[in-house]
């Protein structure tokens, strides 16, 4: 996630969630609400890429760039009202 994401079907979650209070719309919830998953700012996904570009990995072939805090829906959902609460 991260500035510029677009908002189109099939996208995260957090631009759409994000959308929808910026434009003073209800926020939908889809799926099983508890499902977690480890959400990564972009610019710290771009950081971990330009690390590995200068270390050899040779020894290692595949790489997992994530946050290691898996974030439930239900979670998420409250990060992001508080931040949306923040701005009204």
């Amino acid at each position: 996630y991260g500035p510029g994401q677009r908002v189109a079907p099939g996208q995260g979650v957090i631009a759409h969630w994000m959308h929808a209070i910026a434009v003073d719309e209800p926020v939908h919830l889809f799926g099983d609400p508890f499902v977690a998953r480890d959400y990564v700012y972009v610019e710290d996904v771009a950081r971990a890429v330009g690390m590995i570009a200068v270390t050899n990995y040779s020894s290692h072939p595949v790489l997992n760039i994530g946050s290691q805090m898996p974030t439930t829906l239900v979670q998420l959902l409250e990060h992001i009202g508080a931040a949306g609460a923040a701005f009204l």
